[in-house]
């Protein structure tokens, strides 16, 4: 696995290659968590809802990272952006 947080593809099926990250987010704060192996999202909504019984709106979402070469410049993010990853 690349430690790049933005890997370089060239076609849509290399996506499937990529890590993905798992969320569970409130549509009315926009608060977002991850989700890790196995946690369910509809306990966390509760929670949430406990806390703020005005929140009752959520959505999972699966992020994928990537980057694509320019015709004119190199791929990835700017030099510095991640300066851990350099």
């Amino acid at each position: 696995m690349t430690t790049n947080p933005f890997p370089e593809v060239s076609s849509g099926e290399e996506l499937d290659d990529v890590w993905a990250g798992h969320y569970v987010e409130c549509v009315g704060c926009v608060d977002m968590v991850p989700l890790h192996n196995g946690e369910d999202p509809v306990e966390w909504a509760k929670k949430h809802t406990a806390e703020r019984p005005w929140h009752t709106r959520f959505r999972t979402t699966r992020i994928v990272n990537f980057s694509v070469t320019a015709d004119n410049g190199p791929a990835g993010s700017p030099p510095g952006l991640f300066p851990a990853v350099s």
